[in-house]
């Protein structure tokens, strides 16, 4: 299970790599968060279509307001205590736009093909 420290102020980075990882396999295997991630992977495919996809704002998007759901459950579940920091939830946005990288693509390659017929 994680340990998440207790923020302080000179403390940026509140979680280490096997808390990262725990959260995103998390994320990735609760039908709930995925949802909401297959969310993301759609609408980053239809920007990356019309060429306005733009990584920074995508890791920006995903750590402002998918992270902190699944942070929220995963307490709810877990009895986790403590609170992430920026740094930490921006490390686990990036793990999940790396995991969701092949829905994305599948996404534009499907939106692609609809532009054809």
């Amino acid at each position: 299970m994680p340990v998440l420290r207790k923020k302080t102020r000179s403390s940026g980075d509140n979680l280490d790599k096997v808390s990262v990882r725990e959260f995103r396999l998390y994320a990735m295997n609760d039908y709930s968060t995925y949802r909401h991630l297959e969310a993301f992977a759609v609408n980053y495919a239809k920007k990356k279509v019309k060429g306005t996809y733009n990584n920074t704002l995508a890791i920006k998007g995903i750590a402002n307001n998918v992270v902190p759901r699944i942070l929220q459950k995963y307490k709810k579940d877990y009895g986790l205590s403590g609170t992430v920091s920026e740094a930490g939830r921006k490390k686990v946005a990036q793990g999940l736009l790396h995991d969701i990288e092949e829905l994305i693509q599948w996404e534009v390659n499907k939106i692609k093909a609809k532009k054809k017929k």
